[in-house]
């Protein structure tokens, strides 16, 4: 009988302690109340607080310093001083672009004649020093061009060519620099660039076109069939780097001397473009050559002939001149005749690379590597 009535009790003892380790159990695991101290409720009401900072991309921001790249031109018929060009200005140049091809009268790609051993040697210099390696196809006539965007078939033959010519060497893209493109043929051009680009992109390399200058109200002297072809909205469409050829404002063969590329005109044509290319895109063209007008002709000359028949000579004068950003000198140059002279000079550059860092664009490309001596440095 003692028995049977001890148990009741024992469960009911049991009973009441589960239920107080219950109760235990979930004041325990009761949320913390969010107790605000003086200065949070002071934060609170006065609209204080500040929002969590440093993000991820605010830290990708912080961590990538905006940097200048520089890049520039080495023509066939000037191949080995561009290689010394390079070697001279190691930490200066980012990315060698080496003229390796053109288009022949058919529409193919064809090499420019550089060697074998030739591009092998580059490839070796700028893989060891970390540079890289974007190929031109440059072409300069109508003939050449209304056959390579004829049809259909004809372009996706280049297309086929540089694929094979950029995975033969390793290169890192291509540079395409069509100077001379009928405006009829600017559809076909487009479609060209698209679907290069996709096809470099499947490979994880870049596409650069190079273009020539524009800007508003201009009155083009030139090219003006080409420049109908280069709408820089489309392009940049397509293109990973469009270089703009910001030089020879005053051309060639004109018969009044002028400036190459007076600087406020590099400004109007930047002003330009980045209105209508993405500025991360934009590489600004830059000479490192000069123009002498003479009797009756006018003569092109690299860095190297400024400093030893201009610079250099006691009874010579020049001036850098700030206005247009170029050195300029008047002389007599025989048989009563005054040359004038418009030529690249240390502060030219200094000017340019200060005015592409104020757009923030990309980097600067140089016509050409080969002769400009320490001109970079």
């Amino acid at each position: 009988m003692k028995a049977t009535k001890t148990l009741p009790i024992i469960g009911m003892a049991f009973g009441s302690l589960l239920i107080l380790l219950s109760l235990a159990f979930m004041f325990l695991t009761l949320p913390t109340p969010n107790v605000n101290t003086p200065n949070q409720v002071e934060g609170e009401v006065e609209g204080e607080i500040e929002p969590q900072k440093n993000t991820s991309e605010e830290l990708k921001e912080e961590v990538i310093p905006y940097v200048l790249k520089e890049s520039g031109w080495i023509p066939d018929w000037g191949f080995d001083l561009g290689l010394e060009s390079l070697e001279n200005n190691l930490g200066v140049v980012d990315t060698a672009l080496p003229v390796l091809y053109t288009v022949d009268k058919e529409g193919n790609i064809t090499s420019r004649g550089v060697s074998e051993e030739k591009i092998e040697e580059l490839v070796s210099f700028c893989r060891e020093n970390y540079i890289k390696i974007i190929p031109t196809v440059g072409s300069y006539d109508f003939e050449s061009t209304a056959s390579a965007f004829k049809d259909d078939s004809s372009y996706k033959k280049q297309i086929e060519k540089i694929i094979d010519e950029v995975e033969r060497y390793g290169f890192h893209g291509i540079d395409l620099d069509y100077e001379m493109v009928d405006s009829a043929y600017k559809e076909n051009f487009l479609k060209f660039l698209k679907e290069l680009s996709e096809e470099l992109e499947k490979r994880d390399k870049i596409l650069s076109v190079t273009v020539f200058a524009k800007w508003d109200d201009a009155n083009y002297t030139d090219h003006q069939e080409t420049r109908i072809v280069q709408d820089y909205s489309e392009i940049s469409k397509y293109a990973d780097e469009v270089r703009i050829m910001a030089y020879d404002y005053t051309l060639q063969s004109s018969e009044i001397p002028g400036p190459i590329a007076p600087i406020n005109w590099v400004r109007d044509v930047l002003e330009y473009a980045v209105e209508r290319i993405p500025r991360e895109k934009i590489w600004l063209g830059v000479h490192l050559y000069g123009y002498q007008w003479d009797s009756g002709k006018t003569i092109a000359f690299t860095y190297t002939t400024a400093l030893s028949a201009i610079i250099n000579d006691p009874d010579i004068e020049y001036v850098y001149k700030e206005n247009i950003g170029e050195a300029y000198s008047s002389f007599n140059c025989g048989d009563g005749y005054i040359c004038k002279a418009y030529f690249q000079s240390p502060e030219g550059i200094a000017d340019r690379r200060a005015l592409a860092e104020e757009y923030n664009i990309a980097g600067i490309s140089y016509w050409r590597l080969g002769g400009e001596l320490d001109l970079l440095k």
